[in-house]
């Protein structure tokens, strides 16, 4: 008695490679014509475990049948997101295919904190485009930018840094410019400016340190500090003069900490050998140090200097 596809597949599913992978075609090309999106998501894994080139056309069909009439045997998206993953895993080039899955809302677009089944399929179809090229590549991505699901627009943000177009720069620049109501976002595109172009991203991000919004400020303070360039801390240190209340103040010296070169952490403890109001901000930032003993050499000895017991209470709380 002929075993049933399930049977099949999961017989391929045991092995670790297979020799000859047309062996596997024939299952695996009934597995896609059965409509079964469970059937097509488990096929597909197999398709991209054995690099199985010549079932690109029947992936194609099955994602086209789950974008129209077959959309609610995949509400999920289940089926069509394993398609995509197989279809790089062999290295395919179906633009049109991944411009439709960036296209795709189910059940429809939702509004914003609803629930999204499709999210994963645009992301990973976004990524697909980003990797292989497209001629309207920056426009679909554009699009994206303004997606009702946030972790849509993040991976926007990370895909149009991935192009190196310089108009992905100023797309990046726009948004960041009209604003997010998801942090998680704007923290995407200043780290996919500076991924992009550092040089140019440092000004431009370092005008937010300026702004009225706290949040918004820490976050540019954050991404100059996770940039690691050396231009950032000057930006870092007149942001730390300007403003006047010791939170605000720890948060940048945070910050300044995170650039983790030389003048960085002279400057930190600069602030300690002063023992002004700073100071125990300044061994808090240092904290991220604790592991290198060279740097915590150079913080206790600050600290001893200082001869304060608040500070050396702070010091011995943080670096223990």
């Amino acid at each position: 008695m002929p075993k049933s596809i399930t049977a099949e597949l999961q017989d391929f599913e045991s092995l670790s490679n297979v020799s000859d992978v047309q062996i596997v075609v024939g299952p695996l090309k009934r597995a896609f014509a059965a409509r079964s999106s469970s059937t097509i998501a488990k096929a597909a894994s197999l398709v991209a475990k054995f690099k199985v080139h010549a079932l690109e056309y029947d992936m194609s069909t099955a994602f086209e049948h789950f974008l129209g009439a077959g959309a609610r045997s995949d509400n999920l998206c289940s089926a069509k997101l394993a398609i995509v993953k197989a279809l790089r895993a062999i290295h395919s080039e179906e633009r049109g295919l991944y411009v439709l899955g960036m296209q795709h809302y189910w059940p429809s677009r939702p509004r914003p904190g609803q629930r999204d089944q499709a999210a994963g399929l645009r992301i990973a179809c976004a990524e697909a485009l980003a990797d292989i090229g497209h001629i309207d590549l920056l426009m679909h991505l554009a699009d994206l930018l303004g997606d009702p699901t946030p972790g849509v627009r993040v991976a926007a943000a990370r895909a149009l840094s991935s192009t190196g177009e310089r108009e992905a720069k100023s797309l990046l620049r726009l948004k960041v410019r009209c604003g997010d109501a998801a942090s998680e976002v704007t923290d995407a595109c200043f780290a996919a400016l500076l991924n992009h172009d550092a040089k140019s991203a440092i000004p431009f991000i370092g005008e937010f340190l300026a702004a009225e919004d706290e949040k918004l400020r820490i976050l540019a303070a954050l991404a100059l500090g996770q940039s690691e360039h050396q231009d950032a801390l000057d930006h870092l240190t007149a942001c730390w003069k300007r403003l006047s209340t010791m939170d605000s103040r720890s948060d940048i010296l945070v910050a300044v900490a995170l650039l983790r070169y030389p003048r960085a952490v002279d400057f930190l403890l600069s602030l300690i050998d002063d023992g002004g109001e700073d100071a125990e901000g300044a061994v808090q930032a240092l904290a991220s140090f604790k592991a290198d003993p060279q740097t915590r050499r150079k913080v206790e000895s600050a600290v001893n200097r200082a001869d304060e017991p608040s500070l050396r209470r702070c010091f011995e709380a943080r670096f223990r």
